[in-house]
């Protein structure tokens, strides 16, 4: 499987979706995602429409 990282990293470059099944996650995965989502979010304006 791809790392969470990679997989987080690819998904800011699009709609960030996933396209995995939450509930086998382990743990510390859920917890990178997270993480990946709160970031997502203080970027996403710049992500979607190159403002700031």
């Amino acid at each position: 499987m791809t790392p969470i990282s990679m997989r987080g990293h690819a998904a800011m470059s699009g709609n960030f979706g996933y396209e995995l099944d939450l509930t086998l996650l382990a743990a510390e995965d859920k917890a990178a995602i997270s993480a990946q989502i709160a970031l997502y979010k203080q970027l996403r304006m710049l992500v979607q429409s190159c403002k700031s």
